[in-house]
């Protein structure tokens, strides 16, 4: 919108140029006496209008690039987005493979109850598999943020 009003406002500059034509009514005081009268005025703008036209072609110049700059920002932020949902996704698949092959809890509990590791083994070890089931919680909720991000944009 910005683009627009300033490629309207430099169609008005280049008008600028046309002659202007005053007319009036006055009133006189000069030597005590009092003449009413019409005044006719007509200007010729050569060489004023020059700078106003300038000023509106920068400033049109100005809304464009603004505009190109906003349009190139959001694709960048897509592509941004883009690649790191990616990124997550492949980590996230790394994740459930791990946690499919290895069945980490019930490898620890048949360990445990065939007395090969002790208790305290076993949630030192239990403690591990929690902490990589949230890191890959929060590697999900990470890449749920990103997607509604790219959807955003789609809409």
């Amino acid at each position: 919108s910005q683009h627009e009003a300033a490629q309207k406002q430099l169609s008005l500059s280049k008008q600028g140029w046309l002659p202007k034509i005053d007319l009036g009514f006055r009133r006189n005081t000069d030597a005590g006496t009092a003449y009413n009268g019409l005044i006719v005025g007509m200007s010729i703008p050569l060489f004023s209008n020059h700078s106003k036209v300038k000023a509106a072609r920068s400033q049109e110049l100005s809304a464009q690039l603004q505009r190109e700059n906003a349009l190139l920002d959001a694709e960048t932020d897509l592509h941004q987005y883009y690649d790191e949902a990616c990124a997550l996704d492949a980590s996230i698949r790394n994740y459930r493979e791990t946690f499919t092959h290895q069945h980490s809890l019930e490898a620890l509990h048949h360990a445990l109850d065939h007395g090969e590791i002790n208790i305290s083994q076993y949630y030192i070890e239990a403690s591990l598999v929690y902490q990589a089931m949230q890191n890959f919680i929060d590697l999900e909720n990470q890449y749920y943020k990103v997607m509604a991000q790219l959807y955003r944009a789609k809409l």
